[in-house]
């Protein structure tokens, strides 16, 4: 559940599921929730050599969030602990209230929730503009598109009707689409559309790759592969 507040310059991130770990880190001393969103460098992923199927860092963007707010909530409630935790991040990340843990009865679901406010002059803005707005709007599109689809995505209150990358397609197209559910990890649609050039959208781990890649190369290739194989067959000088 995504809010975006423009007139209090507030946007929430709501996300259900088990919620984080509200335990004293071994290592650090510190508690667990702390530590992802008020530490740098305690994540994973920084090595490009590894070979790995995800896209990231694995908590750097939620850190750097902090850093660029005046103000950072953290809310989480972890179902297998039965605890709730509660702490203010303010002056980017500068200082902290003392992370607040209470005990609940009888908690029926976890969840975890962070509410900031952008430091709007590091980027040179007085308030979150409309075309900012409208590009965080797209990324909850994308989520919704990219995502498992038990997955619901609510944006300001309303569910969005999009829970497949086909949907989404249709979103900015009317013509027929070619589409193929090839696996768990790919999701292809082609559409034709006559001296319309040509153009790609894609998502690598709910990642939008606008430059493209060698994902969209190895697809294209292929289907480039095919089309020639049938011109040739019909067409044999």
């Amino acid at each position: 559940k995504i809010t975006i507040n423009k007139e209090e310059n507030s946007i929430s991130v709501w996300n259900n599921g088990k919620g984080i770990d509200i335990e004293m880190h071994q290592e650090h001393k510190i508690l667990v929730p702390e530590l992802i969103f008020g530490e740098l460098l305690t994540s994973t992923n920084y090595d490009d050599n590894d070979e790995r199927t995800t896209g990231g860092r694995n908590g750097y963007g939620a850190k750097l969030a902090n850093i660029y707010s005046t103000e950072f909530n953290v809310e989480t409630v972890d179902l297998e602990r039965g605890k709730k935790f509660k702490q203010t991040f303010t002056d980017n990340m500068d200082n902290r209230t003392k992370a607040k843990v209470t005990t609940l009865k009888d908690p029926k679901s976890g969840y975890t929730c962070i509410t900031f406010k952008p430091d709007l002059k590091r980027f040179g803005l007085e308030e979150l503009t409309d075309d900012i707005i409208n590009l965080m709007t797209k990324r909850c599109y994308d989520i919704a598109a990219t995502t498992e689809k038990h997955v619901k995505v609510y944006y300001n209150g309303s569910k969005l009707e999009i829970n497949n990358f086909k949907s989404y397609i249709s979103m900015f197209f009317d013509e027929d689409v070619i589409y193929e559910e090839v696996n768990d990890r790919w999701q292809i649609g082609v559409i034709y559309i006559p001296d319309n050039g040509y153009d790609q959208i894609s998502y690598v781990n709910c990642i939008s790759t606008f430059k493209g890649g060698n994902h969209v190369k190895y697809v294209e290739s292929d289907i480039l592969k095919r089309v020639e194989e049938q011109i040739l067959k019909k067409n044999k000088n």
